[in-house]
């Protein structure tokens, strides 16, 4: 909770103002994000397997687990820090949208994951979740990371191999201002860095 904290108090904008918030999370099965669109009160299930027929029906009980937990747990920060939060915790919608038609595997589902949160707009994936955007995608990623710079201007120096580490590096671009709203139709949106895990 204290780095939920740090994180709500330290943000450059109105977080009462942001519609969209993702959370990502991993999980025995991989990585995934969970979006709690503020406005509808609707929670949505980004599952870069959910084209995998095996396993499906375990993912989906999976979800429901996490969901659960970490809504509650969302719920909990939201109503310590701040007044009065503009909505309450309970009668929300859950949704599994299916977010890409090609099969991945565990092991890229982190970069899948990034590629949902930076281009999901609460309704559809605004730029495809394919193979292909996919390895673009990647290319751009670490190119960026390598240009990143703190609050003093100073690059940050991450070592960029493959697999967690990558992740590590991307997480920590996270934090420092690389997934914003671009190419979410205007909308606010907040990214906690915090990594949900739920594995087993």
């Amino acid at each position: 909770m204290k780095s939920v904290q740090l994180q709500l108090g330290n943000a450059n904008h109105d977080i009462t103002a942001c519609q969209m918030f993702f959370v990502p999370v991993i999980l025995d099965h991989g990585w995934a994000v969970y979006m709690w669109d503020m406005f509808r009160k609707e929670i949505h299930v980004l599952d870069p397997l959910c084209a995998q027929v095996a396993g499906e029906e375990q993912r989906h009980m999976t979800h429901q687990e996490a969901i659960s937990q970490i809504h509650t747990a969302l719920f909990s920060c939201f109503n310590e820090f701040f007044v009065k939060w503009h909505c309450l915790a309970d009668r929300w919608k859950r949704k599994f949208p299916r977010i890409t038609r090609d099969v991945f595997i565990r092991d890229e589902s982190g970069m899948c994951m990034l590629h949902a949160i930076r281009h999901y707009d609460g309704d559809k994936m605004m730029w495809p979740l394919t193979r292909k955007n996919l390895a673009t995608f990647r290319q751009t990623t670490i190119f960026e990371v390598f240009r990143l710079r703190d609050k003093h201007g100073i690059y940050v120096r991450i070592k960029i191999v493959t697999g967690h580490h990558c992740l590590e590096g991307v997480v920590w671009y996270g934090r420092l201002g690389f997934i914003t709203s671009g190419s979410a139709k205007d909308k606010i949106m907040y990214v906690l860095s915090v990594v949900a895990d739920c594995t087993k």
